[in-house]
């Protein structure tokens, strides 16, 4: 059976091998893929299925943002440019701070960042936050796939990440922390006919004490969990658990036998080779951020992390939910690195986005099209000038596509968005609120703000 078929369509499979087939159908029962092939073949052998016309449109993997922050869509425009020094001495003292938000604000910011995921061609989300479970119903109504990263840390008050010295932590911290992680486990992971599911993150190694990452090891064994930390992010990390440890963060970790197969490691821009080694011989995923690694001025080694055999997913990070600019930064960024023309190739680029993003959550069957795997999908308009001739599509879509063109999003079977239009939330509506409430959240917070000089072209009261 089959209650849907999407016809006449270009679809680009997310295989390894980077296959594309041209005038294909695939055909949906229920929250999965039941056949892909030929439009006629497909068509003859469900004739009951209801028909969405695919001319002109390519069919895709949804794409997997494997780390986010999504209420973090406040600072745009204004957290791009202050950015961690990649010279000495690496202090981020003077820089703005995010405004503290009110339950209102909060949940609007959140609802915006979804907003523009799902117009991006976003399926799968990893929120990584303090606090999930106060918005976690938000998430759930949005109809998208999200791992709930609850993030944790036991670093002494007033210290900011990546800031340079002596660490102090504070033991005090440390067993809230870990009930937050099993209580929204308790209370969410499966929930929402199991698009939710529950991880546990470490803020980073200069922010959770040797004591709490065992703690977290033993919780996440325990739950039978992935977990999440932010690694080598920062020059002024490194130097603080130099300065703390006496060795590098990574090693630092791995000294501690938190690293292994089911964890992600993100950022890992300011990394020596040998750590870069430790991470694949543990079998650790590495998410790249190319968006905000081209902010900060600095970029990890993709190409000889994934030489040594780590796997690479993508993530936006904060700001911006894009995942189409992602991608293409992911392959441009890496080509600019390496100064190598050619690589890494399109192909990767759909791998690392898609298909690799399901995997590190244990869905192997998602992330590509073929018969059998999880209806996880976006359509994307291929009738665009900057995207015909349509001879390279799933090239031309890196290279050239944006998130505009993105015209629907499939979650197991279910549309989140069709004919450009969300489904799940109202747009239209929330976009004036937050336009009216992100001034109000940055006007109080930059009268609370002493010693620190916002941009002079920074607009708060139009």
């Amino acid at each position: 059976m089959a209650s849907t078929i999407i016809r006449s369509v270009t679809i680009i499979t997310g295989d390894p091998a980077g296959t594309v087939l041209h005038d294909a159908a695939v055909a949906i029962d229920g929250a999965r893929i039941a056949a892909v092939g030929p439009s006629d073949e497909i068509v003859q052998r469900y004739p009951a299925a209801s028909i969405v016309d695919g001319r002109g449109k390519a069919l895709a993997p949804g794409l997997a943002n494997c780390h986010n922050h999504l209420s973090r869509v406040l600072a745009r425009g204004v957290f791009e440019d202050q950015n961690a020094p990649n010279r000495p001495p690496y202090s981020r003292k003077g820089f703005l701070s995010f405004p503290r938000m009110t339950p209102e604000e909060h949940d609007v910011m959140i609802q915006l960042g979804v907003v523009e995921a799902i117009r991006s061609g976003t399926t799968l989300i990893i929120e990584v936050a303090s606090g999930i479970s106060d918005y976690a119903d938000l998430l759930a109504k949005s109809g998208l796939r999200f791992v709930l990263a609850e993030q944790v840390a036991d670093r002494a008050a007033g210290a900011r990440v990546g800031e340079p010295g002596r660490i102090v932590f504070d033991s005090s911290k440390q067993s809230e922390g870990l009930a937050r992680i099993e209580a929204l486990h308790r209370e969410r992971h499966g929930s929402a006919d199991g698009r939710l599911t529950v991880a546990a993150a470490a803020h980073a190694p200069d922010m959770v004490s040797p004591g709490l990452f065992k703690r977290l090891q033993l919780l996440q064994d325990r739950l039978g969990i992935i977990a999440t930390v932010h690694l080598n992010q920062y020059w002024g990390e490194v130097e603080a658990i130099k300065e703390t440890f006496g060795r590098s963060p990574t090693e630092h970790l791995n000294d501690l036998g938190y690293l292994h197969d089911r964890v992600v490691a993100v950022h890992c821009r300011c990394m020596t080779p040998v750590e870069e080694s430790i991470l694949a011989r543990r079998g650790v995923t590495v998410c790249f951020t190319p968006a905000a690694t081209a902010r900060c001025g600095n970029s990890p080694r993709v190409g000889d992390l994934t030489q040594a055999g780590c796997p690479i997913v993508l993530g936006t990070d904060e700001f911006a939910q894009d995942m189409v600019e992602v991608m293409r930064l992911s392959l441009l960024l890496e080509r600019v690195r390496r100064g190598d023309s050619q690589r890494p190739t399109p192909s990767e680029a759909w791998v690392w986005a898609s298909r690799n993003g399901y995997r590190l959550i244990g869905m192997d069957d998602a992330g590509s099209i073929a018969a059998g795997n999880r209806a996880d999908l976006m359509m994307v308009n291929t009738r665009k000038a900057h995207l015909i001739p349509t001879i390279r599509v799933a090239s031309a879509f890196i290279h050239q596509g944006q998130a505009s063109d993105v015209e629907a999003v499939m979650v197991d079977g279910r549309w989140i968005m069709k004919d450009g239009r969300i489904l799940t939330l109202d747009e239209d509506a929330l976009l004036e609120k937050a336009e009216r409430l992100g001034r109000i959240a940055w006007q109080r917070s930059l009268a609370n703000s002493l010693g620190v000089h916002p941009p002079a072209d920074l607009d708060i009261h139009h």
